[in-house]
């Protein structure tokens, strides 16, 4: 049996059964500022000068940028799929929970 009492006190707020929490607004905030800050253009042009200067090129330079970039790649892309998938997934809790409570 879920205790909503002891979530509430773990999170820190009151009224779980009745929406988002102040908890859960914030932490949504947070991650939004910090996925803007991970995708900073600034970075990704100063590694685009880095990786065109002489002397660069050797093979395990070549190999560490090649399969970090491609991790990074499959990381953003499962997040994008993860973001997507939590607002899908709240859609049809808000969507149930009208529809039950139009039937009450």
């Amino acid at each position: 049996m879920l205790d909503v009492s002891e979530i509430e006190k773990t999170v820190g707020c009151r009224g779980l059964e009745l929406g988002i929490c102040e908890y859960d607004k914030q932490n949504i905030k947070e991650l939004e500022v910090d996925l803007k800050r991970l995708a900073h253009d600034a970075e990704f042009q100063e590694l685009l000068k880095i990786i065109h200067r002489p002397g660069y090129t050797t093979p395990a330079e070549f190999t560490l940028t090649v399969g970090i970039v491609n991790t990074m790649i499959a990381q953003t892309r499962a997040l994008a799929a993860l973001k997507q998938a939590l607002l899908l997934g709240n859609r049809e809790i808000v969507e149930k929970a009208a529809g039950a409570a139009s039937v009450a």
